[in-house]
């Protein structure tokens, strides 16, 4: 996620109405806030826990960007639009939703955006989004940010992975643009193996290392014609339980 579009999400919590609720809440939301946590398009974005989002006036700034919010606290769940200049006139830049208790803050918005899309085979193009308001704070296709009051350290989850992590998976899907196995075991001491993909006899033998909510890769291993590679990669982890690993590139399942 660019910080462009981090900002968008986390900003749309602000206002400019002259409406007493508006102005209640803007009296609330004043002062320091920490992302505990942020999905963008169903997507765990750990790069940004423990960025701080500063609110002063009807501004908010986040990611070395300032912009002003406008907000409808009549409707359930409350609205928001973030406005941003263009030759020195106002214009829409993401349309949202959040909810506010206490000293937790959640915001659900979508802003405009230009994609590259690569696919193997195809030429690269790209497509415009126009910003729609979520409807709910379970849209997968939004961005979802938790935050909390003031400054907060927020803890890595890298000891709990590091200890989730071992053991043997099988691959339920994997990306058209990552090479993938049927089977692979993580061992404690930070080695992958790796055998089979698509039925296709070939192993990969690797070492791997958890740093913060990252899984960074190292393996090396034999095509279908018997041709030695390697592959380095890093990838965030979206989720990791007693029998999910999930990562941009793969869906894994324990094997018991």
């Amino acid at each position: 996620m660019n910080a462009s579009c981090l900002f968008a999400a986390v900003a749309g919590v602000l206002l400019g109405a002259d409406d007493p609720s508006a102005k209640n809440d803007m009296e609330k939301l004043q002062g320091k806030w920490t992302i505990i946590s942020l999905h963008d398009n169903g997507r765990v974005v750990p790069e940004a826990k423990g960025i701080v989002v500063t609110i002063t006036g009807e501004r908010v700034k986040v990611a070395g960007q300032d912009v002003r919010i406008k907000i409808d606290p009549s409707k359930k769940p409350r609205e928001f639009e973030l406005i941003g200049s263009k030759d020195a006139k106002e214009i829409s830049l993401g349309l949202g939703i959040y909810e506010l208790e206490g000293n937790d803050l959640k915001v659900c918005g979508d802003t405009d955006r230009t994609t590259i899309i690569r696919e193997v085979g195809k030429k690269e193009r790209t497509e415009f989004h126009k910003a729609t308001r979520p409807k709910s704070f379970d849209d997968k296709e939004a961005t979802l940010i938790v935050l909390k009051r003031g400054e907060v350290v927020v803890k890595s989850d890298d000891e709990k992975f590091k200890k989730l992590i071992v053991g043997k998976w099988k691959t339920r899907s994997v990306s058209p643009s990552f090479v993938g196995a049927t089977l692979t075991e993580f061992t404690a001491d930070g080695k992958i193996k790796a055998e089979g993909f698509d039925k296709k006899e070939w192993k990969e033998l690797g070492t791997y290392k958890i740093e913060g909510d990252k899984i960074i890769a190292k393996t090396e291993y034999k095509d279908k014609n018997g041709k030695s590679k390697e592959a380095i990669w890093t990838t965030p982890i979206e989720k990791l339980t007693d029998s999910e690993f999930v990562t941009q590139y793969f869906k894994l399942e324990r094997v018991k």
